[in-house]
């Protein structure tokens, strides 16, 4: 399975802990990586960038659900999932939800994804906090 064998490979802190995640991640990538909260998103977005990863995730959104959507993001990041380019007004609602998608002119590019990538990501991310939260009872 690959979601399996990805996340088995990853560096995970024992407990969990999502920051020293974050930098452990990033380090053994070699390439920073953010978690950004988006007030008013409902949905996750991966930017990647010259020399960073930009996870978006809803910022008013329980902290279960916050989790969800970095852990799917974090898939399509890990899979190397490539998608179809999608509106910009999508993204502008996403990162920047009080201002009007009509006054966006251009931004970096966004992909959607396919179906089945939708679903691996959604396999991944159900693994990996099935993983987090094992870790969590366990007290490792």
């Amino acid at each position: 399975m690959r979601c399996q064998s990805v996340i088995e490979a990853l560096p995970l802190p024992r407990p969990f802990e999502l920051e020293q995640f974050r930098a452990a991640l990033s380090s053994r990538r070699g390439r920073g990586l953010h978690f950004v909260p988006a007030a008013g998103a409902r949905d996750g977005l991966w930017i990647a960038a010259d020399s960073a990863d930009y996870i978006y995730f809803p910022a008013d959104a329980l902290p279960l659900r916050q989790l969800q959507v970095i852990a799917t993001e974090l898939g399509h990041m890990l899979l190397e999932h490539e998608g179809t380019p999608t509106a910009t007004s999508q993204i502008a609602r996403l990162l920047l939800p009080s201002l009007d998608p009509a006054l966006v002119v251009s931004t970096l590019g966004r992909f959607r994804y396919s179906t089945a990538q939708h679903r691996e990501a959604a396999q991944f991310a159900a693994i990996l906090l099935d993983q987090m939260e094992t870790d969590q009872r366990a007290g490792n």
